[in-house]
């Protein structure tokens, strides 16, 4: 397998970008701060050189602001309740570690670990205990150095296990999409390939913080259907809905698939998910133009949001704003 090279995975930087991790990268590791044979993992272009890490999330433990550099997000389902994360680095990125239980956002993250390397030069690890099988994780890489330039660099993985499940999985699953229609309507639908031995879809629901429980099974039509949707009737008042995919075989054996947010919206077409001084996590049920506005009417910032979950870059001071809809409602916006 020849050598990848991922510059900045689908935009990384950014919780909501997580990329899903993949057992392939590992592949041909060695040992040391060599990286040959794997995949490498470049976070200075467009980064360097000293671009933030993503600031919704929670700063990791015993850091300061002004060390912390370009992060990238990676997303797994626990398939056991243990689970290895080793990096390796070039000798100028002093590479940290730190991990989360996916809460569904960026603001609702609570950090469970972080390791910082001691020098600029051989491996970071953490071992994650008490995993809840079945449950998403989430962790960034980033750079952690007084010297801007030991912030960014390139990095890869090896040793890392427990990230993905030691089977062969039943399916292959190419998309999964939750679709908010109307307050009550959410359409959900998903597309897969190479099924084996595969017995059926348990289509699962969380509300806010519970646990998450299987509302539908979905029976394939035949071997080589490829093609799935749902429609699924609320019946809950919570604004925060999550939506994943259990994938069973013939032999009980299973995986889950990322999941999918909603957020309810009782007025207007947005909700505001999150709001920092830097960065906005903002809900749309259609694309629409939203305006940050100074509580004297003052125009900051326009922003073409598209429909689903936006993050916003921003530049604003503590305070409260307002955001005002395209043709629509202005709500109230409070920055911490």
């Amino acid at each position: 397998m020849p050598t990848a090279w991922t510059i900045v995975p689908w935009g990384g930087t950014d919780y909501s970008n997580a990329v899903e991790f993949d057992a392939a990268w590992v592949y041909g590791c060695l040992t040391g701060t060599s990286c040959n044979g794997g995949t490498h993992f470049d976070n200075r272009a467009p980064c360097e050189p000293d671009a933030n890490v993503d600031t919704c999330a929670p700063q990791p433990t015993g850091s300061t602001a002004a060390r912390l550099g370009s992060d990238v997000w990676y997303r797994f389902v626990a398939p056991d309740t243990t689970a290895f994360i080793q990096v390796l680095k070039n000798v100028s990125l002093m590479a940290t570690i730190q991990t989360f239980k996916d809460s569904g956002n960026c603001a609702g993250l609570v950090e469970l670990d972080v390791a910082y390397s001691a020098t600029p030069s051989g491996p970071v690890n953490v071992l994650m205990n008490n995993l809840i099988i079945g449950d998403t994780y989430v962790f960034r890489v980033f750079g952690h150095s007084k010297p801007a330039s030991q912030r960014t660099g390139i990095f890869c993985f090896c040793g890392s296990t427990g990230l993905w499940p030691s089977t062969t999985l039943p399916i292959d699953l190419v998309s999964f999409e939750a679709d908010l229609i109307n307050d009550r309507t959410v359409n959900l639908k998903w597309m897969s390939q190479n099924a084996y031995n595969f017995s059926h879809f348990e289509l699962q629901q969380k509300i806010d913080n519970g646990e998450f429980k299987t509302i539908e099974y979905i029976r394939p039509e035949s071997r080589d259907q490829s093609e799935f949707a749902y429609t699924h009737i609320l019946n809950t008042s919570s604004s925060n809905i999550q939506y994943r995919l259990k994938m069973m075989d013939e032999n009980g054996e299973f995986t889950y698939s990322p999941t999918r947010s909603i957020f309810k919206i009782d007025n207007g077409v947005v909700k505001i998910v999150s709001a920092s001084q830097s960065l906005m996590h903002i809900f749309t049920k259609k694309n629409t133009l939203v305006t940050i506005l100074g509580t004297d009417g003052k125009q900051i910032q326009s922003t073409q949001l598209n429909k689903g979950l936006n993050n916003i870059s921003v530049s604003l001071s503590q305070g409260v704003y307002l955001l005002k809809e395209s043709g629509g409602l202005t709500q109230r916006l409070v920055v911490q």
